[in-house]
């Protein structure tokens, strides 16, 4: 109960003003001598991280939040102005996120009213879930664009994407008639936040916080190894990460955070971060291609007229097909000769000028982002389908084509195909059939193409890459957190008191384990020594 977050809140900033440290569990306590904190301008550095876990962690955040702010009430000299850090992932950042930029929210949780009291927050929780449905509801309805790149297909491939589609149309019907809009999750996102945040939907990461401008806020997220791009059939391409060389697995997932600086911070981590890729991103793809049959009907401006009576010749209707068969002056035919090679761009992060706060909150958020990824839709998959034995049995007992389709897929999932064949299959079924429109699932972030693309490439490579929630990486987002904290204080960030080399952190962790060797922790305090773990820091 709050009593409990209140108590340990307390018990923490005792030991901050006393300077001492202790650790606290159940039934024990043990202290150690440590320097006070500092004061003046300068500040010990200390960050409140919430992980992911949805509405239950956003609410867990809200919780800790008004403990800390009751403990503050009691403790002469202690304040919000003490926390340098704000970090959080997936429903963890929703938390941060608000209390960081939305006044309102800041001060429901932090501040007394008139009476002198706290405003339950029972009630203030009930009347934010009344704006957020609101948000949904009075939003435009959703549009489903479920597709099938396989339809028609006879075998294994065919009848598996037919009914992928079925199921994913059928889903999205569902939830179509909610108004939740299923398939683009950023869209989702800003509905959720629009009443909490003003202006959340264009609001920018160098305009000035109103709630706690003086605590950096980390939102935690990860980019997978490839994305489809593009919004359409039509365009849907993928796109890979290259990836440093220093021995992480193939297809590793990264690490990626955008910290935005407390304003009392010059020196302060400001942007994205992303240590491990060693600097900006290098991104490759087979160059765009489509059909250019169509221009035979309606050629492309300033060729001749083509058959077509109506529309003889095609206006600019933004799509890539168009800039890819007319652009710079080509031919339909110099179009579609263009031999297919590799394409590396190497990219950048916008900067906070350039990057909206709703991209990063709805991507450090996107739980199944992991649609948007090839190879990681290639790895559930591979793990998935080999369970699904006894419904194709069932499947087996229908009509004769579906039967023989089945039984095939049967033998490739019970193992009586071999395990090199089982992989060659899905890649070539994900690469064939997919996204099936769920590309939206992860979202589009703003990386900018360090060179000039040709026009049909900056239509069709959009977005130019995608995130997807933290969870993938780190689910405490207390990584990229004391990633900051350190950056912050070797690049001798002023507002931090950092000659100690030591950093307070409170994590407010999702989870069903007190344990740290099993709830995601325990790699932070612990060590690898002769075949043992040793507890590291305290």
């Amino acid at each position: 109960g709050l009593d409990s977050f209140k108590a340990l809140a307390h018990t923490w900033l005792d030991l901050m003003q006393s300077g001492t440290s202790s650790t606290v569990s159940a039934g024990s306590s043990s202290a150690a001598a440590e320097p006070p904190r500092a004061n003046g301008n300068q500040r010990q550095p200390l960050g409140l991280v919430v992980s992911g876990g949805g509405f239950r962690t956003m609410t867990a955040g809200m919780a800790f939040a008004r403990a800390m702010s009751q403990s503050f009430d009691e403790v002469e000299g202690s304040s919000w102005a003490d926390v340098t850090h704000l970090g959080g992932n997936s429903g963890g950042q929703w938390f941060a996120s608000q209390f960081a930029l939305s006044r309102p929210f800041f001060d429901a949780v932090t501040r007394k009213g008139a009476d002198g009291e706290y405003r339950s927050l029972e009630d203030f929780f009930a009347e934010w879930g009344r704006q957020y449905a609101k948000g949904l509801y009075f939003s435009p309805p959703p549009e489903v664009h479920v597709y099938n790149n396989c339809a028609g297909e006879e075998g294994v491939g065919g009848l598996i994407s037919d009914a992928l589609t079925e199921a994913f149309k059928s889903l999205g019907w569902a939830l179509e008639t909610a108004n939740f809009p299923t398939d683009d999750w950023a869209v989702y996102v800003e509905d959720m936040m629009r009443n909490s945040i003003p202006g959340f939907e264009q609001l920018r990461y160098n305009e000035t916080r109103s709630a706690l401008p003086d605590a950096a806020l980390i939102q935690q997220l990860a980019l997978p190894p490839d994305a489809w791009v593009g919004h359409s059939r039509q365009t849907s391409q993928r796109v890979a990460l290259r990836q440093p060389e220093d021995g992480r697995p193939v297809g590793a997932t990264v690490p990626l955070a955008h910290v935005a600086k407390a304003a009392s911070s010059q020196r302060g981590t400001d942007g994205w971060l992303a240590p491990a890729l060693g600097g900006s991103p290098l991104l490759s793809k087979a160059p765009y291609s489509c059909s250019c049959e169509w221009t035979y009907w309606n050629a492309c401006p300033g060729q001749p007229k083509g058959a077509s009576w109506l529309s003889p010749v095609a206006s600019d209707d933004g799509s890539a097909c168009f800039a890819h068969c007319c652009g710079r002056g080509r031919d339909a035919s110099a179009a579609s000769d263009a031999p297919a090679r590799t394409i590396e761009v190497s990219a950048r992060f916008a900067s906070p000028a350039g990057t909206k706060v709703r991209d990063v909150t709805a991507a450090s958020s996107a739980a199944v982002g992991a649609a948007a990824s090839p190879t990681l839709v290639k790895l559930a998959l591979k793990r998935a389908l080999h369970g699904a034995t006894e419904t194709l049995e069932m499947l087996a007992n229908g009509g004769s084509g579906e039967a023989q389709a089945a039984l095939g897929l049967k033998a490739w999932l019970s193992g009586e195909a071999d395990a090199a064949q089982f992989d060659s299959q899905v890649d070539e079924f994900v690469e064939s059939c997919f996204p099936f429109g769920l590309q939206e699932l992860g979202v589009g972030i703003p990386l900018e193409p360090a060179e000039e693309l040709p026009e049909d490439e900056t239509r069709a490579w959009s977005p130019t890459y995608r995130a997807i929630d933290g969870v993938y990486v780190d689910n405490t987002a207390l990584a990229m957190t004391i990633a900051t904290m350190i950056a912050d204080c070797e690049a001798g960030d002023e507002s931090l008191a950092c000659t100690n080399k030591e950093l307070d952190v409170i994590v407010v962790n999702d989870g069903d384990s007190s344990n740290p060797g099993s709830n995601g922790l325990g790699d932070f305090f612990s060590e690898e020594k002769g075949g043992a773990a040793h507890p590291v820091g305290k």
